[in-house]
């Protein structure tokens, strides 16, 4: 009875997966950052929880189940934090526009969408605090003892193609 405790044990064990979230690209870029380190777990029954530094610069956590689709490829459905939508202050720029006859340059504040101040710029994709989570990922093969993976993240402003490396344990 024991050696089959033990036996199931470290298969369960063999099965749980630590992550490490590195960097996404955004298509179209609207200056979302790339970097997004953090940290994730897959357990043995499909339970994933994770953080990270998300895409607004702000703190992401989830959690949901992972299931396999085929071979290499995974299905992430669950929950996420850190993308509720807010209005938020940008600096504005001075700009050299023509007065009168044209003749005289004048400089003037303007925001980036060629507005007057004050700047104000919509981050994030939804009017709540959590937003699903819909992730579709393939694992790709082992290099150096730890396998890389890639996401997919559709939806929302952009969509996103994340990079992460874990290891079964």
């Amino acid at each position: 009875m024991l050696a089959i405790t033990l036996a199931a044990a470290t298969h369960a064990h063999a099965q749980t997966v630590i992550g490490l979230h590195l960097v996404t690209a955004h298509v179209p870029n609207r200056g979302q950052e790339g970097v997004n380190p953090g940290l994730y777990s897959r357990f043995s029954n499909g339970l994933t929880l994770g953080a990270y530094r998300n895409s607004l610069d702000r703190l992401s956590v989830y959690g949901g189940i992972t299931f396999n689709v085929a071979g290499p490829v995974d299905l992430t459905l669950g929950a996420v934090t850190g993308y509720k939508r807010e209005e938020v202050a940008v600096p504005s720029k001075t700009v050299m526009v023509p007065v009168g006859d044209g003749s005289v340059m004048a400089p003037v504040q303007r925001c980036s969408n060629g507005d007057r101040p004050p700047c104000h710029v919509v981050r994030g994709l939804t009017p709540h605090n959590i937003a699903p989570l819909v992730a579709p990922s393939i694992r790709l093969p082992e290099v150096m003892g730890v396998v890389p993976r890639v996401s997919v993240m559709l939806g929302g402003q952009c969509t996103a193609v994340h990079l992460s490396i874990e290891r079964a344990f």
